[in-house]
């Protein structure tokens, strides 16, 4: 059995079909008090403060504890949730024809380990149509 320090359905998913026992107990960690905008410390810092709350409320002593966070980067900038349409738009051009990273970091606790991981990966986009970015935003 594992905690999940989550509220992402798809990192709930992702352990559901791997067959992974949980429980999800996200928490409130305020993203938007990291200073950063270095994606690499940003997404660090941001699961750090995930994993310190949720260490403190639940600790180890009954079940590991799992905490991830990823984010988005392309041509330097960090991307965060868009905040609407337009927004969302300037994403999806700032990565037509670039190079777009995922950047996840996760920390898994239990009584005899600790890990801490950040892995990097990298999606080379060749232009995207105009039609198909208005397309997908109209689907989300």
């Amino acid at each position: 059995m594992l905690r999940l320090g989550s509220n992402s359905p798809t990192r709930a998913l992702i352990l559901n079909n791997a067959k992974i026992d949980f429980i999800q107990n996200g928490g409130s960690f305020d993203e938007d008090s990291i200073q950063t905008q270095n994606p690499k410390t940003f997404v660090y810092e941001a699961t750090m403060g995930k994993y310190k709350e949720l260490f403190e409320k639940y600790g180890v002593d009954d079940m590991p504890l799992l905490v991830a966070d990823s984010v988005v980067t392309s041509q330097g900038k960090l991307l965060r949730k868009a905040k609407d349409e337009k927004d969302a738009k300037e994403m999806l051009k700032l990565q037509s024809g670039s190079q777009t990273s995922v950047i996840t970091c996760m920390i898994y606790k239990s009584l005899d380990i600790e890990i801490i991981d950040i892995s990097i990966t990298t999606y080379i986009f060749t232009p995207f149509e105009e039609k198909h970015m208005e397309e997908y935003i109209s689907s989300c």
